[in-house]
């Protein structure tokens, strides 16, 4: 006897059977009438906590207008608003704008015994539609049950928050907002892990988001985000005072970094990002844009630091790399690897106005100004790249570098210093080396060679 058509249809029942005992709960404020089980609006929970008491898993916990701020259940030694420790959906009827689940916090230091977390989620849990807003957690016990997670604490991601609102939440250890969740289509804003203690991720950690703004969040390390996953999200203005102003230890896909400030890694430190865009990121030392990361067809654009303004120690591959600028050296980029890159318009007041100290393989460098030293490329190795209309008082194109099979030409005052060496390159004067020439590149663009120019299978081992 076949048995698979027989499981079959067992599991189809039990589908059919959950589906069928599952049932709405109601949840009004202001209700004069509350009765359990709680299954109608003339009889809904005046407390949020109520109707999840009264429910069963896969129940649906619709709740309608109004602050809820009343009530404890603790999970874990630590107090929440609401405990959703059932695997149920909790939603809102008309949205965050008009229903808030309001946390405690301690007047003065905010976290300690006695604070409140808006909201825990068990595994399976879903909320959606609120604003969670002034949660906090407790200075001792566990790190991540009892001081993480101000706004919502999540056993994993399996538990969704979305379309909602999480703002002015604290944590003493990690997560202001939000810690261990999925968030889809959330506003995490102005949350903050103590910022001057060794705190990990201002608006959240642990977590994954999709379509999510991050923005004024604040923390030591990680100031929006800590080893977090982030889907075309938004981080504006947040802050770290050590690393990381948006992210720090994240993937990021198809995100939006701007306004980000930290001490290293204004915009993300070492994360893995792609297609990316990094603009208007600060960051007092290293890094405007980027810190120790590796990032795949991203553009960082008007990022600024005192060294490397776009990124610093990185792996850039297929990046636009543009308009960043550097208080001391590297305005593009200082140290890593860069490949099938374009860096262009990017200064530093020192040297290495394009990049220092890098491995650059099939890169353009245009227009870029180092005040002293190494317009284009101060330092490093430089494969198959092209530098043209680069500036400094020494080495407009380049400064003390090592080149192999590039085109050093229309730079200015001159394109080398008699410390770079070159190997089949094309420049003036001639410098020193194997396979050098002088002859005019005849470039079709900045980036490409005329039909004609000399400079085609003039390379070591590839085309120039």
């Amino acid at each position: 006897m076949n048995l698979y058509p027989r499981l079959t249809v067992l599991l189809l029942l039990t589908c059919l059977t959950v589906r069928t005992n599952a049932t709405d709960r109601f949840v009004n404020l202001n209700n004069p009438t509350p009765a359990s089980p709680y299954t109608d609006w003339s009889n809904a929970a005046t407390t949020i906590q109520d109707a999840i008491d009264a429910a069963n898993p896969g129940d649906l916990i619709l709740v309608t207008n109004g602050v809820y701020q009343t009530g404890v259940r603790t999970v874990y030694g630590m107090d929440n608003r609401v405990a959703v420790t059932k695997p149920v959906t909790v939603r809102s009827v008309n949205g965050p704008a008009v229903t808030q689940i309001l946390g405690y916090q301690l007047p003065g230091p905010t976290n300690g015994a006695g604070a409140v977390r808006c909201v825990y989620l068990t595994n399976g849990a879903a909320l959606s539609g609120f604003t969670l807003t002034k949660g906090a957690t407790q200075i001792s016990g566990d790190v991540a049950k009892n001081l993480s997670g101000g706004g919502v604490w999540g056993e994993g991601s399996n538990v969704v928050v979305s379309n909602c609102t999480l703002t002015g939440n604290w944590a003493s250890a990690n997560g202001g907002g939000a810690y261990g969740c999925t968030l889809i289509d959330c506003t995490v804003a102005s949350n903050a892990a103590a910022p001057f203690f060794s705190t990990f991720g201002g608006g959240a950690f642990g977590s994954v988001l999709s379509n999510c703004t991050l923005i004024r969040n604040f923390a030591k390390t990680g100031g929006g985000t800590f080893s977090s996953t982030l889907n075309n999200c938004t981080l504006t203005n947040n802050t770290a005072y050590g690393d990381g102003g948006g992210a720090y230890n994240s993937t990021l896909n198809g995100c939006i970094l701007t306004g980000n400030w930290a001490t290293n890694g204004g915009g993300t430190y070492s994360g893995a990002l792609s297609n990316c865009i990094l603009t208007g990121n600060k960051a007092i030392l290293y890094g405007g844009g980027a810190v120790s990361g590796t990032l795949n067809n991203c553009t960082l654009g008007g990022n600024s630091a005192t060294n490397g303004g776009g990124a610093h120690s990185c792996t850039l591959n297929s990046c636009t790399i543009t308009n960043n600028s550097a208080l001391n050296d590297g305005g593009g980029a200082v140290f890593g690897t860069l490949t099938n890159c374009l860096l262009a318009g990017n200064s530093a007041k020192d040297g290495g106005g394009g990049v220092i100290g890098a491995t650059l393989n099939s890169c353009m460098l245009s227009g870029n100004s180092g005040i002293i030293y190494g317009g284009g490329a101060w330092g490093g190795h430089l494969n198959n790249c092209t530098l043209t209309g680069n500036s400094a008082q020494q080495g407009g194109g380049t400064y003390s570098s090592v080149l192999t099979n590039c085109i050093v030409y229309y730079n200015s005052p001159g394109n080398y210093d008699s410390a770079s060496t070159f190997s089949y390159c094309c420049t003036v004067p001639l410098p020193a080396g194997t396979g050098n020439l002088t002859n005019e590149p005849q470039l079709a663009s900045a980036s490409h060679l005329s039909a004609g120019s000399p400079c085609i299978d003039r390379g070591a081992s590839t085309e120039m």
